[in-house]
């Protein structure tokens, strides 16, 4: 069968094109490029965009199959031996797994919930090895509660390896790689043709991949240079010339006519006067790494190229020569580079996937002669972003990066080498590139490179010559006239015009968002499903991961004759310290009735106009106000100072951790105040309704790994109370003289948990406190008796304290006060396992906290543990993939819901009687509810919900638990 991809010429209704996921400024027009692309207009002037739709897993035709017709082969089982959350290597059981589906001829490696260890011993490192297709990696979630594979030494470089080609710790790749027989191409092909001709092709039948090789030649330079000088340095391309791959599935093979055709077109025009051949090329299919937090420990000050440790020791997988193969749903820590397709891979994506922790060399890679490879739905949260962004070099070439969030990160990377007609789409990133390569090996990129939609986050303008000689060996990124369309950021970024080929709309991002996805639905015909199914996805687990909270409602007033007037639908709210009628504040408002245990939480404003102020942080008790009708008459007070932060350019973070977990265990709203200090000076945050969410207001929120509840908890009271005993719904703390004096003590049992902490802190909160400006201080110090019981314990029998660990300032009531006590903590673990406290006045007023019999407020240890182990996770079925619970009263019985995501019924299964549910959108709507239901399977009609993210709240009568889930309609 010989597939026609000659282009369409029937134009689609522009109008599918507006259906996007985010925003954008409403002026901006419909790129006349596009309109050349559709054939709407045939202006010479304009080129004809290159088709980088085929790009990821199938072509991107289809989705990447949830579930799979293998078998399981789950690392915990007897037969292969791998322990979660322990302190043993479980390498040798992974890889034994591994071996065991590879000798079945397919299965998926399952690791149920909890951390693995791998590279345990520094001076014995070696990577995992996949060398089979139709094997799948598969963890239960790359979220808080999934797998941790923990990746604890660096990779020692082998003897007489280069520092670029040391190993990461998983590699999927043939065993037997070579290529055994090739071809001459003997006639030309063009761009878009799928066939080539070749003298023997009798060696492609029964063969389904095939790679073209042009190897150097300088009499290609001036067809990929455009006609461009190369730099006196670049000697490369100079002595050598041009050197290019690119990869294709064969359709079939026509013997008379001595023709190839192929599932794709040519990427680019074949000249055979270059001596092109063609190669049988082996390769693996439908491998997959999905759904796990890989965890490396490089935790220096990153130093490019300090050695190869920095640039290469804590890599984390790489597929060489893979095909319709794929890295999704992952989250990579503390990693040199998180994923690499190399080594003329196909067809293959890398999606949904979080790059965070420390600093590191690479974001992702695609080189090595690849082609149609995907990188998308991107996010770079590392601490100061990663030295290279994600990256298409190497005779890269027919491939995208799409939809990258790198705020943090220099910005893309085009690693020179000789990559070709790639695109770059809705990539936002700080700087113009954080492009490498060595100097010798430049250009960054040959002909055919489109940037599209691309945002850049500096506030300072820039001019960008990518021809430039600076007279040195780098003079920034240089790319062969690239097509540029929509680039747009915070400040002007001016190209030279005589080194681009083409531009478009400097300054204003277009109408069609996403060119890959214009592309790929205009070759369909429709927008295959997968690309919301994974944007969905994609915004589910920015939340998961970390618990981005935005505001429930936001807004600014201001004074005066505008005191009655309203700002809600503003999409930026203003703060200014003045008289009469020019004083602005701003009111923000948090649902976090949903967090339970939480280590950290701080508020993120983005300013839109920097105001070089400081800015004052104030808790509001009252949430009565609604950004829909707050102004400055009916404005709530405020109660009292959370914390005052500089202005600048940057955003702005406040660590308001004691009074969301008060919230959390009061009424779950959280009222704030932000008021400018000095007097005059007008700033302004971009609020909630900014199209682009990452400018959005923002509460991020850690989770601990763990709380415990006092095990016991009393006060004592000196005087002619010594011998009383204390244990009721009170802890109180005085320094008051013989008769008046309290102290409280506290115990907890810290057998349970198996893993290093690395945070340890004591939770109290008063039901009698006072304002922090009274500046009354609490002592916590260490007990080493724990022979003490809270019904017996009095002020004559107390055990003595010893060191102090921590001194806090007391809160106001219901405000919770955090103490440090991590060092006695893990002192502790490692002892007996009980760690006894004693809680001190350093003045005589009256404080009064809740004790563990209150109810609500109760005294907790919150702990953060090494790796995000827990001793409390336990393997689940191997053949099961749970849903991911939101909030669970018991975490003993599973949730099983399909499809995900669904257009018309939701199926869900419990191990409880399912008594009532409810659906609610992510602005806590109740959209739909149920009650009577008592069954354990029920079937939902969604049919008429709007297209969105919904979570559905399940509730059983008999034990009166309570579980929600996410689910994405279509």
């Amino acid at each position: 069968m010989k597939t026609n991809f000659t282009q369409r010429k029937t134009l689609l209704a522009l109008l599918l094109w507006f259906t996007t996921i985010s925003l954008f400024n409403v002026q901006a027009q419909t790129p006349q490029i596009w309109k050349r692309y559709t054939g709407e207009i045939t202006d010479p002037n304009i080129p004809v965009l290159p088709d980088y739709s085929y790009a990821g897993y199938m072509r991107g035709e289809v989705a990447i199959p949830e579930t799979f017709a293998y078998p399981v082969f789950d690392v915990t089982d007897a037969a292969y031996g791998a322990v979660p959350n322990d302190e043993n290597s479980d390498q040798v059981a992974i890889q034994a797994a591994i071996d065991a589906a590879e000798a079945n001829g397919s299965g998926v490696v399952f690791f149920p919930p909890g951390e693995y260890l791998v590279n345990t011993d520094p001076n014995n490192t070696s990577p995992i090895t996949i060398n089979s297709s139709n094997i799948i990696l598969k963890g239960s979630g790359s979220t808080p509660g999934g797998t941790i594979i923990n990746m604890k030494n660096y990779m020692r470089l082998p003897s007489g390896v280069s520092s670029w080609h040391n190993n990461p710790m998983f590699i999927f790749e043939p065993v037997n790689a070579s290529i055994t027989d090739s071809t001459t191409i003997t006639q030309n092909s063009n761009r878009g043709d799928n066939f080539i001709y070749v003298s023997k092709p009798q060696i492609f039948q029964n063969e389904k991949y095939c790679r073209l090789v042009m190897d150097a030649n300088t009499a290609a330079n001036n067809d990929y240079l455009d006609g461009k000088t190369p730099r006196s340095v670049w000697t490369s391309i100079i002595n050598n010339g041009v050197a290019l791959y690119e990869t294709h599935e064969i359709e079939s093979v026509d013997m008379p006519n001595k023709k190839i055709y192929f599932k794709d077109p040519i990427v680019d025009n074949i000249n055979s006067t270059y001596n092109w051949e063609a190669q049988v090329l082996p390769v693996l299919e439908h491998c997959g790494f999905e759904d796990i937090h890989f965890k490396a420990n490089f935790t220096e000050s990153f130093v490019h190229h300090k050695d190869y440790i920095h640039d290469y020791g804590w890599k984390a997988l790489k597929m060489k020569r893979v095909a319709h193969s794929w890295v999704r749903r992952s989250r990579f820590t503390n990693v040199s580079n998180s994923a690499k397709i190399t080594g003329s891979s196909y067809a293959s994506s890398i999606v949904n996937i979080l790059v965070d922790g420390n600093s590191g060399h690479a974001l992702s890679v695609v080189d090595g002669g690849s082609s149609r490879i995907l990188q998308g739905l991107i996010w770079d949260n590392t601490s100061s972003g990663q030295w290279h962004g994600a990256d298409m070099s190497g005779k890269a070439c027919g491939s995208a990066v799409w939809r990258v969030d790198a705020q943090k990160g220099k910005g893309m990377d085009l690693h020179a080498s000789m990559p070709r007609t790639n695109l770059v789409d809705l990539y936002t990133m700080t700087n113009v590139s954080g492009a490498g390569g060595s100097y010798v090996n430049l250009p960054n990129h040959l002909t055919g490179l489109t940037m599209w939609n691309v945002e850049r986050t500096s506030t300072n303008a820039t001019t960008v010559d990518l021809w430039k000689d600076c007279g040195g060996n780098y003079c920034g990124l240089a790319v062969v006239n690239p097509i540029i369309v929509g680039y747009h950021g915070t400040a002007s970024t001016t190209f030279v015009q005589s080194n681009v080929k083409y531009e478009e709309s400097n300054g204003t991002k277009v109408n069609i968002e996403s060119l890959y996805e214009a592309q790929l639905e205009y070759r369909l015909g429709s927008k295959p499903a997968w690309v919301n199914t994974a944007i969905d996805q994609w915004n589910i687990l920015r939340v998961d991961w970390y618990k981005i909270l935005e505001p429930i409602g936001d807004s600014q007033v201001r004074s005066g004759t505008y005191g009655d007037t309203n700002y809600g639908s503003s999409k930026s709210m203003e703060v200014k310290k003045d008289g009469g009628s020019y004083e602005r504040r701003i009111f923000l408002a948090f649902d976090v009735s949903g967090l339970t245990n939480i280590s950290s939480a701080k508020l993120r404003l983005t300013p839109n106009t920097v105001g070089y102020t400081d800015y004052n942080l104030k808790y509001v008790s009252n949430d009565s106000w609604s950004e829909s009708n707050i102004t400055w008459n009916n404005k709530p007070s405020t109660s009292f100072l959370l914390g005052t932060k500089s202005g600048g350019s940057n955003p702005i973070e406040w660590d308001i951790t004691s009074q969301v977990q008060s919230e959390i265990d009061n009424d779950g709203i959280l009222s704030l105040e932000l008021s400018a200090v000095s007097w005059g000076v007008y700033g302004s945050f971009f609020s909630k309704e900014k199209e682009n969410k990452d400018f959005r207001p923002t509460l991020l929120v850690e989770l601990a790994d763990s709380e415990l509840t006092a095990i016991e908890d009393a006060y004592v009271r000196s005087g002619s109370y010594a011998n009383n005993t204390y244990n009721n719904t009170n802890l109180e703390v005085k320094n008051d003289g013989s008769e008046y004096t309290r102290e409280t003590y506290l115990k907890f049992d810290l057998s349970s948990i198996n893993k290093e902490i690395l945070s340890a802190k004591i939770k109290l909160v008063p039901k009698s406190g006072t304002s922090p400006t009274n500046n009354v201080t609490h002592d916590v110090k260490f007990v080493s008796d724990d022979n003490w019981s809270e019904t017996s314990i009095n002020w004559n029998n107390k055990p003595a304290s010893s060191s102090l660990m921590d001194t806090q300032i007391v809160r106001e009531s219901g405000v919770a006060t955090f103490w440090d006590v991590t060092t006695q903590a893990e002192t502790e673990r490692l002892g007996d396992g009980l760690l006894s406290v004693q809680v001190h006045s350093n003045t005589n007023t009256y404080i009064n906290y809740n004790s563990s019999e209150s109810g609500s407020g109760v005294p907790k240890l919150i702990l953060e543990l090494a790796d995000g182990g827990a001793s409390n996770k336990q393997s689940t079925s191997k053949n099961l993939v749970n849903a991911e619970v939101i909030n669970d009263n018991s975490k003993q019985d599973i949730i099983e819901y399909f499809p995900n995501p669904t257009s018309n019924y939701l199926n869900l299964k419990w191990g409880e009687l399912i008594n009532s549910y409810s659906i609610t959108d992510l602005a806590g709507r109740i959209i739909k509810k149920s009650e009577n239901i008592n069954l354990k399977e029920i079937s939902i009609d969604v049919e008429q919900l709007n297209t969105g993210i919904y979570i559905i709240e399940l509730y059983s009568q008999n034990t009166k638990n309570r579980k929600a889930v996410k689910f994405v309609k279509q």
